[in-house]
């Protein structure tokens, strides 16, 4: 068993507790035989979920979580999306491009694109460029200190 890992990362598993913090849901699931449909009905459902089909990593989780980044600032839930996100990320920095699901302007806006950026970088095709979960959290953290 791989500790550490989630292995089904997506909205659907995110829960908002009373307090606005949020928890995974099915934390470690796919990790045990039997609890989750066979491994070729798995690959299946996850590429139907739009999810990352790779082994089991905390890369495979950090890809995950960053398509769930993507999908809430703008609602992307297709792969195939992502290259052109890539091409147009300049453009969408400037304004010229509409891109987030919300309207932002200024330093939300600014903050918006480091989350982006962010979601850009997880979801890497190769995983060992992705960031760590631990260069996430502080780059997040950073986002958030900036706007006190």
């Amino acid at each position: 068993m791989k500790m550490n890992v989630h292995g089904n990362i997506k909205s659907s598993n995110i829960m908002i507790n009373n307090d606005l913090t949020a928890r995974l849901s099915d934390y470690g699931f796919v990790q045990f035989p039997g609890c989750i449909e066979d491994s070729e009905n798995k690959e299946r459902s996850r590429t139907t979920n739009n999810t990352y089909s790779e082994d089991l990593s905390q890369k495979s989780d950090v890809f995950n979580f960053g398509l769930v980044l993507l999908d809430m600032l703008g609602g992307v839930r297709d792969l195939s999306y992502i290259n052109c996100i890539i091409k147009m990320k300049e453009s969408i920095k400037e304004g010229d491009s509409t891109f987030f699901e919300f309207h932002v302007k200024g330093k939300e806006r600014k903050q918006a694109f480091k989350v982006l950026e962010i979601a850009l970088a997880s979801t890497n095709t190769l995983p060992e460029t992705r960031p760590s979960i631990e260069q996430i959290m502080l780059k997040l953290s950073d986002i958030l200190n900036t706007s006190k």
